[in-house]
């Protein structure tokens, strides 16, 4: 069969956009995308064609294995260690998984996978249709190299809403329903999906559309995710032009920001303690900050947005790595920590006596968003804000660049200094270089969007968007 690639795009370094057929696949990669090795060395491909019915889609894994996993590595030249190359036969390997420091999924108890296979790893054996949870980047005399799928797996999802126009097609959600609803009779179904979880005021963050049958499914908390090829998907606009948000003022909420935008009272909203929505009102240059929802009113003088970041009642299922014992009950603390730590992806706020009897209220911060649950009296929230194919021109007073930077580095420096406004991240190679460049902007300026598809690797963002 031979598979027709359309475009090419990998997290850490440019893309490339061509017709690429499975017999040149490796001299395209090697020619337009640089070497990487390691956790970054993950990129997803767009074909050209629908793919066969026949071939079935497999999760991708919000969590890592662990030592004593049973998994299945796939890949020309894979074996049991011995080198085999240019007979362009598939093979696997299943083996026990050993942790490893250096690297988020590698195994020591020798390599299996000759060199760059570039085949994915799944958990169980190999007929078993397992999680991928890793790509293999490269081999040692003593041990395999991986991609860390489980890290890009949200970013997957993003990519794939930017080539498909901000709809994720193909793409179901997962999570707690908030309600179930039939658009089948709107003249444009996803538009009619889309609005639906818009009015459901703070109630919906997400939502799926099955068009055959015209069922919107809206759901509490931008949760899992899985391929379902009669299934798209989308989440909660940031902002909504013509429309107020109603509902209590925070006290000394109302900032006139005289040469601000919209875009200025969201990052206020973002980065005020208390803020669950804004209200922008363009002729007068006033942001009202509000502390709840009540009700929306349509107002063309307005354009107003609702933060997703702060779910009650919802438990987010992803990896932890570290918990935070509060003195005092407060989830906007954990929304705070999680907000300046590149490795968080979401957080969890128990409350006191939660976990066990005497349990002081604790952060538990997750290296993935995961699925989401209801749980009564916890909060989460997962974090947002990185726009693909988007440069922010502003001021840059600072800059950093290493080989190693990734956007979500780039989002928190931006978070931890109150100088920053927005930043812009360029990916390695961008400009012929071998490193990452992070831009910390300490002025407001119009998102640029870049030409396509090389520019989808350049991510920026604004301040306080982490959780909108």
């Amino acid at each position: 069969m031979d598979i027709k690639v359309e475009r090419i795009f990998q997290f850490a370094a440019i893309a490339t956009d061509r017709d690429v057929p499975e017999s040149e696949f490796n001299n395209v990669w090697r020619t337009n995308l640089p070497s990487l090795r390691g956790n970054d060395d993950v990129a997803i491909a767009r074909l050209a064609a629908e793919a066969p019915p026949t071939l079935i889609p497999v999760r991708i894994s919000s969590v890592a294995p662990t030592t004593g996993d049973i998994v299945t590595t796939f890949g020309f030249g894979c074996t049991d260690g011995t080198t085999l190359r240019g007979d362009g036969r598939k093979r696997s390997k299943t083996w026990t998984y050993v942790e490893s420091e250096d690297y988020r999924g590698s195994q020591e108890s020798g390599a299996i996978c000759e060199g760059d296979s570039g085949g994915p790893a799944i958990f169980g054996a190999a007929s078993s249709g397992g999680a991928i949870w890793g790509v293999n980047s490269a081999s040692s005399a003593t041990r395999d190299i991986f991609g860390d799928v489980t890290w890009y797996g949200d970013r997957v999802l993003d990519a794939i809403q930017r080539m498909e126009g901000g709809i994720a097609r193909g793409i179901q959600r997962e999570g707690e329903i908030y309600q179930e609803i039939s658009v089948s009779g709107s003249p444009d179904l996803t538009q009619a999906c889309r609005d639906a979880c818009t009015r459901a005021n703070l109630s919906c963050a997400a939502f799926t559309l099955f068009p055959v049958s015209g069922t919107c499914r809206l759901f509490r908390a931008v949760g899992g995710w899985k391929a379902n090829p009669v299934a798209l998907s989308g989440v909660r606009a940031t902002e909504e032009a013509g429309v107020d948000i109603l509902g209590a003022a925070l006290p000394e909420g109302t900032v006139t920001l005289t040469n601000g935008s919209a875009e200025s009272c969201r990052s206020l909203c973002g980065v005020t303690k208390f803020c669950r929505a804004f209200s922008w009102e363009n002729a007068t240059k006033v942001c009202r900050m509000k502390g709840s929802f009540s009700s929306r009113a349509n107002n063309a003088a307005f354009l107003s947005g609702v933060s997703t970041g702060l779910a009650a009642q919802i438990e987010r299922t992803g990896p932890s790595y570290k918990s935070i014992p509060l003195t005092s009950p407060d989830p906007y603390r954990c929304r705070s920590e999680c907000d300046v730590d590149a490795r968080c992806r979401a957080y969890n706020y128990f409350p006191g006596g939660f976990l066990y009897s005497g349990s002081p209220p604790t952060c538990q911060l997750k290296s993935a968003a995961g699925n989401v649950t209801w749980r009564n009296s916890v909060f989460s929230g997962a974090k947002r804000g990185l726009s693909y194919g988007v440069d922010r021109p502003g001021n840059t007073y600072s800059t950093v660049s290493e080989a190693s930077m990734t956007a979500e580095q780039c989002q928190t420096a931006c978070s931890k200094d109150s100088m920053c406004k927005a930043f812009t991240f360029w990916p390695a190679n961008w400009t012929k270089r071998q490193w990452s460049r992070c831009e910390l902007k300490s002025t407001e300026s119009a998102a640029t969007p870049m030409p396509s598809p090389q520019g989808d690797g350049v991510i920026s963002g604004i301040r306080g968007d982490s959780f909108f």
